[in-house]
């Protein structure tokens, strides 16, 4: 049975005690209570299913998140709930904040009953009625909030935002009832953020296998000039340089695409001064050589 990895492509977290600001830069999304600050926090993501197969019939759906070590669980407590709610009114990471959130479907769409032993892992809950709904234009895709019950009590989930390693993600699982092998390609996109304290960094191994066309995109952040060099693997372990990008000022986009193929690209960073501190935004945009052979 085929399989189809969607990317969030929105993520944000508000809290009820900063009501004017919300967090989207963040790699990590908090959802639930601080009760010593009488504080609730919310989590807000967006699956798009634009471009994706025509004609398929959905399964199964599943929402993919990785739970953070620092998500804090209640000592009184072996299992934490944390709900999925369908939002009713759109919202935009960069100015969402408190009193403009999304409304919400008061009954839920699922939970997850979190144990100790999920920290460090994906965890699943399943949403197959609403993707499908999403899917065939029957719903507004607006995305999910995530969040608990108020209560007095300090205990929160922590995830990993769509510009971290481990991003959310639906996983569908489908049936192809038309053939549209070569009609169309499916588009993918990833963004990381990283930062740099002096020496350099590297972004995570991307599998390129089953791309047509690759492009990445780096934005510097920081206040300091940073290189960049396209690098590619036969194995995801040894690398070798492949496009030095050259440097990048600060608050310059520059782009690059490998000059070979290779099975996984990564980009490698580094500051001009040993000692200068900075951050960069990378975006990787691919399109599948044949989406419907894409298995997970």
């Amino acid at each position: 049975m085929p399989f189809i990895k969607i990317y969030a492509t929105d993520t944000c977290y508000l809290s009820s005690k900063d009501r004017y600001s919300g967090c989207t830069d963040s790699c990590l999304l908090i959802a639930g209570n601080n009760g010593r600050q009488d504080d609730s926090l919310v989590i807000l993501l967006k699956c798009t299913f634009n471009g994706y197969i025509p004609d398929m019939k959905i399964n199964h759906a599943y929402l993919y998140v990785f739970v953070n070590k620092n998500t804090r669980i209640d000592s009184m407590q072996k299992r934490l709930k944390f709900s999925l709610f369908k939002n009713l009114t759109d919202f935009c990471p960069q100015y969402c904040r408190w009193d403009t959130r999304p409304r919400i479907l008061t009954d839920e769409v699922d939970f997850i009953r979190l144990n100790t032993c999920d920290i460090g892992s994906y965890v699943r809950c399943e949403i197959t009625d609403l993707a499908s709904a999403w899917y065939s234009g029957t719903a507004d895709n607006y995305g999910l909030t995530i969040g608990f019950p108020r209560c007095g009590s300090e205990q929160y989930l922590v995830i990993e935002s769509d510009s971290s390693c481990h991003p959310p993600f639906i996983l569908l699982d489908y049936e192809n009832c038309c053939d549209h092998r070569h009609s169309y390609s499916d588009f993918i996109e990833k963004t990381y953020r990283l930062q740099l304290n002096g020496g350099q960094v590297y972004s995570p191994s991307i599998e390129v296998v089953s791309s047509r066309t690759v492009s990445f995109f780096i934005k510097n952040l920081g206040p300091e000039i940073v290189d960049v060099t396209l690098q590619i693997s036969p194995n995801g372990i040894d690398y070798i340089d492949d496009n030095p990008i050259g440097s990048v000022a600060p608050d310059t986009l520059s782009a690059a695409i490998p000059y070979k193929f290779a099975k996984y690209m990564r980009l490698k960073i580094k500051c001009d001064e040993a000692s200068a501190e900075s951050t960069v935004k990378i975006w990787y945009q691919s399109q599948l050589l044949n989406p419907l052979n894409k298995y997970i």
